[in-house]
């Protein structure tokens, strides 16, 4: 049996084309989605468990862990995230939180509650973004949530006795729902590519490990 392969998030364009690449493969999947979506019935069976619920919610956090630990899920891809396009002066509060809480702090509370064993390793994947790296007018927020992810886990991944290996991916644009309504959307970067490349790039190599990846759309 392969292992089960975690992924949050997955009603999103690039949740659905990891899950349906991992599917493809015969990886068993713990799929979360904050609500339920008919597409991810196509990846319904004996191996395949779903979590509804908002990553907010210490309750669906909790319910995601356990089905983790329960299933030994060594393979876990952060991919679960909220973009926002407004000027910080406009933001309100609670639109603030939200982002924080799904884009950075949820990914570490589900790490918090696993139950990690001495013999088992993890591969965690962040879907990051270019705004991981640098700033952007109108996304201050959004920006400060992903440079948040890349410095927790560059940092724990530093840490005596760890057992994660860090895969941090940043993508620029690609064609999903956000982005539907650019201008340039046909010439956007397409997410069944993206979910190839990082499929194909969670082998285990012996001399060798992939920490970042950054991908940008061709120049047409």
């Amino acid at each position: 049996m392969k292992e089960t392969v975690t992924i949050t998030g997955s009603n999103g364009s690039l949740g659905l084309a990891l899950a349906k690449k991992f599917f493809d493969n015969n990886y068993p999947l713990i799929l979360h989605s904050r609500k339920k979506n008919k597409k991810l019935l196509n990846f319904k069976n004996k191996n395949n468990f779903f979590i509804y619920g908002d990553l907010e919610n210490i309750k669906t956090i909790k319910q995601l862990s356990k089905k983790i630990n329960q299933f030994n899920s060594n393979i876990i891809i952060n991919n679960a995230g909220i973009y926002l396009n407004k000027s910080f002066n406009n933001l309100k509060i609670k639109q603030i939180n939200k982002i924080i809480n799904v884009n950075f702090l949820s990914s570490i509370l589900i790490l918090k509650n696993l139950k990690i064993s001495k013999k088992r390793k993890y591969l965690l994947i962040n879907i990051n973004s270019v705004a991981g790296v640098s700033g952007s007018a109108n996304e201050s927020i959004y920006s400060a949530s992903k440079h948040a992810l890349k410095g927790f886990f560059d940092s724990i991944e530093q840490e005596p006795n760890n057992k994660f290996d860090i895969m941090n991916i940043y993508p620029g644009a690609f064609k999903s729902k956000i982005t539907k309504n650019r201008k340039d959307f046909k010439n956007l970067m397409h997410s069944d590519e993206i979910a190839d490349l990082i499929f194909d790039n969670i082998k285990k190599y012996s001399s060798l490990k992939i920490n970042n990846i950054f991908l940008k759309r061709k120049l047409y």
